[in-house]
């Protein structure tokens, strides 16, 4: 397990890295900006072509939805509360 880490770290810093750069230099992105926004476009595009996937399956409609869904639920139900208690001890 030690040994696939540092393979997804080097992967991450000899590819990821230079593009996020890239893109923030672009964009004219705060180095910030461009890391929370970037990589949770990146992390979310696999779901997208999952749940386009799925719409072509038996049942598949309806288990992209509940896939959906259970994000949505996580995220309003553990991340944003977080968050939210996290600014306020910032401010």
């Amino acid at each position: 397990m030690p040994v696939l880490f540092l393979c997804v770290a080097e992967i991450a810093e000899k590819y990821l890295v230079v593009l996020m750069q890239d893109l923030a230099s672009k964009f004219k992105m705060s180095p910030t900006l461009a890391a929370v926004t970037l990589i949770a476009f990146a992390n979310g595009c696999s779901e997208v072509f999952t749940q386009a996937n799925l719409g072509s399956k038996k049942d598949g409609l309806l288990l992209g939805i509940a896939t959906n869904m259970g994000g949505t639920i996580f995220n309003i139900g553990l991340v944003l509360p977080n968050v939210v208690f996290a600014s306020k001890s910032i401010i």
